[in-house]
């Protein structure tokens, strides 16, 4: 099964998030907004579970360095809305 790690800056927007995604049979984690994302990751890592296929970021709460950051660990290509690479 698929499971993406998502955060969200509005409750609304995420519950949309959450319920469309689940609506699919995708898993979803979603973690507080004060969430280190890349804590995160290294916890589910070390604990033996299988990191989320997707991140869905609120990119509006990160700053572009930790954004960064958790790409380069987790090997993702960042795209922006229209698909296109970022950096």
């Amino acid at each position: 099964m698929t499971t993406i790690l998502m955060t969200q800056a509005l409750q609304r927007q995420g519950e949309i998030w959450h319920n469309i995604l689940s609506s699919q049979n995708l898993t979803v984690i979603w973690e507080n907004l004060d969430a280190d994302i890349l804590a995160v990751l290294e916890g589910m890592e070390t604990a033996g579970l299988a990191l989320p296929q997707l991140l869905l970021l609120d990119m509006g709460m990160m700053g572009s360095a930790a954004v960064a950051i958790v790409a380069q660990v987790i090997k993702l290509p960042r795209l922006d809305s229209n698909q296109r690479p970022i950096g």
